[in-house]
Protein backbone atom coordinates (compact mmCIF):
# COMPACT_ATOMS: atom_id res chain seq x y z
CA UNK A 1 0.00 0.00 0.00
CA UNK A 2 2.88 2.59 1.03
CA UNK A 3 5.05 1.72 -1.98
CA UNK A 4 1.84 2.37 -4.38
CA UNK A 5 1.37 5.54 -2.27
CA UNK A 6 5.24 6.12 -3.36
CA UNK A 7 4.79 4.99 -6.74
CA UNK A 8 1.75 7.55 -7.38
CA UNK A 9 4.12 10.26 -5.78
CA UNK A 10 7.22 9.80 -8.17
CA UNK A 11 5.03 9.75 -11.02
CA UNK A 12 3.27 13.01 -10.28
CA UNK A 13 6.96 14.39 -8.98
CA UNK A 14 7.59 13.20 -12.62
CA UNK A 15 4.76 15.00 -15.02
CA UNK A 16 5.74 18.14 -12.44
CA UNK A 17 9.53 17.97 -13.61
CA UNK A 18 8.84 17.00 -17.14
CA UNK A 19 6.40 20.18 -17.16
CA UNK A 20 8.95 22.44 -15.53
CA UNK A 21 11.21 21.62 -18.08
CA UNK A 22 8.85 21.99 -20.74
CA UNK A 23 8.38 25.39 -19.06
CA UNK A 24 12.34 26.44 -18.53
CA UNK A 25 13.11 25.62 -22.86
CA UNK A 26 10.06 27.93 -23.31
CA UNK A 27 10.92 30.52 -21.15
CA UNK A 28 14.48 30.10 -22.63
CA UNK A 29 13.17 30.48 -26.48
CA UNK A 30 11.48 33.44 -25.06
CA UNK A 31 14.40 34.94 -23.51
CA UNK A 32 16.43 34.50 -26.86
CA UNK A 33 13.42 35.48 -28.30
CA UNK A 34 13.28 39.17 -26.41
CA UNK A 35 17.10 39.02 -26.60
CA UNK A 36 17.05 39.23 -30.41
CA UNK A 37 14.19 41.85 -30.14
CA UNK A 38 16.34 44.20 -27.92
CA UNK A 39 19.65 43.81 -30.67
CA UNK A 40 17.32 44.87 -33.32
CA UNK A 41 15.20 47.62 -31.53
CA UNK A 42 18.96 49.10 -30.12
CA UNK A 43 20.45 48.88 -34.19
CA UNK A 44 16.96 50.77 -35.26
CA UNK A 45 17.57 53.10 -32.75
CA UNK A 46 21.24 53.62 -33.34
CA UNK A 47 20.65 54.14 -37.23
CA UNK A 48 17.35 56.43 -36.38
CA UNK A 49 19.75 58.71 -34.05
CA UNK A 50 22.10 58.52 -37.34
CA UNK A 51 18.97 60.19 -39.33
CA UNK A 52 18.38 62.48 -36.62
CA UNK A 53 21.94 63.76 -36.75
CA UNK A 54 21.84 64.22 -40.88
CA UNK A 55 18.44 65.93 -40.40
CA UNK A 56 19.34 68.58 -37.77
CA UNK A 57 22.53 69.13 -39.96
CA UNK A 58 20.19 69.69 -42.91
CA UNK A 59 17.71 71.48 -41.31
CA UNK A 60 20.76 73.97 -40.04
CA UNK A 61 22.30 74.37 -42.87
CA UNK A 62 18.54 75.78 -44.25
CA UNK A 63 18.41 77.79 -42.01
CA UNK A 64 21.66 79.42 -42.53
CA UNK A 65 20.26 79.71 -46.04
CA UNK A 66 16.86 81.18 -45.06
CA UNK A 67 19.32 83.42 -43.33
CA UNK A 68 21.07 84.30 -46.29
CA UNK A 69 18.02 84.78 -48.38
CA UNK A 70 16.16 86.99 -46.11
CA UNK A 71 19.20 89.13 -45.99
CA UNK A 72 19.83 89.87 -49.38
CA UNK A 73 16.06 89.90 -49.78
CA UNK A 74 15.97 93.03 -47.52
CA UNK A 75 18.89 94.70 -49.17
CA UNK A 76 17.02 93.68 -52.70
CA UNK A 77 14.35 95.91 -50.95
CA UNK A 78 16.28 98.72 -49.70
CA UNK A 79 17.87 99.07 -53.37
CA UNK A 80 14.17 99.09 -55.12
CA UNK A 81 13.25 101.65 -52.96
CA UNK A 82 16.21 103.74 -52.98
CA UNK A 83 15.94 103.22 -56.87
CA UNK A 84 12.40 104.27 -56.70
CA UNK A 85 13.41 107.71 -54.72
CA UNK A 86 15.93 108.33 -57.61
CA UNK A 87 13.47 107.88 -60.31
CA UNK A 88 10.44 110.06 -58.31
CA UNK A 89 13.39 112.56 -58.33
CA UNK A 90 14.88 112.28 -62.15
CA UNK A 91 10.91 112.92 -63.11
CA UNK A 92 10.96 115.64 -60.99
CA UNK A 93 13.86 117.08 -62.35
CA UNK A 94 12.65 116.47 -66.08
CA UNK A 95 9.07 117.93 -65.26
CA UNK A 96 11.32 121.57 -63.86
CA UNK A 97 13.58 121.26 -67.01
CA UNK A 98 10.78 120.88 -69.60
CA UNK A 99 9.17 123.90 -67.90
CA UNK A 100 12.64 125.88 -68.49
CA UNK A 101 12.28 124.46 -71.89
CA UNK A 102 8.87 125.81 -72.49
CA UNK A 103 9.40 129.44 -70.76
CA UNK A 104 12.62 129.79 -72.75
CA UNK A 105 10.74 129.10 -75.98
Amino acid sequence: EKMKSLESQLNEHDKEMATLKEASIKSQETIQDLQKEITTLKKQNEEDLEKMKSLESQLNEHDKEMATLKEASIKSQETIQDLQKEITTLKKQNEEDLEKMKSLE
